[in-house]
């Protein structure tokens, strides 16, 4: 699915932007279509909010693996996301705290928003990893 435009194992910045779209895209209409249930119109705040967080954390992962991939030192790559990873972890569990605390919601029904979001970008993020990766074993 995600291999359009893809003439090699490797994924350029084009390709990237193009599927980083198309997966912002589909989470968005997703997210539209899931507003019509309760629980996620009353925490569409969060859902959008998730959206613009991975986003951007997408594209700041793009780009510093394309460079600890290039660099010399071989584990930087790996270096690189584990220290996403934890930071992801991270920021998604102080946005989740940071809206406990400010809405107040009143069931615990009001992280499942976040996980759609979360579970789709974490999917696509470890594909777009992988094909950087392999790309580097192939030189």
């Amino acid at each position: 699915m995600f291999d359009l435009f893809n003439k090699n194992n490797y994924m350029s910045v084009r390709q990237f932007a193009v599927q980083l779209s198309l997966v912002t895209l589909f989470i968005g209409v997703l997210l539209w279509f899931l507003s019509s249930f309760s629980v996620f119109y009353e925490h569409q705040h969060l859902s959008w909010l998730s959206l613009l967080l991975f986003f951007f954390i997408s594209i700041v992962m793009y780009f510093s693996g394309r460079w600890g991939i290039r660099n010399d030192n071989k584990n930087l790559f790996i270096g690189l996301v584990y220290a996403y990873m934890g930071g992801k972890m991270l920021l998604s569990i102080l946005l989740i705290v940071l809206y406990y605390f400010y809405v107040e919601p009143s069931t615990k029904l009001f992280i499942l928003p976040f996980f759609v979001v979360y579970f789709v970008f974490t999917i696509f993020e470890s594909y777009f990893l992988v094909k950087l990766n392999d790309h580097n074993e192939g030189e």
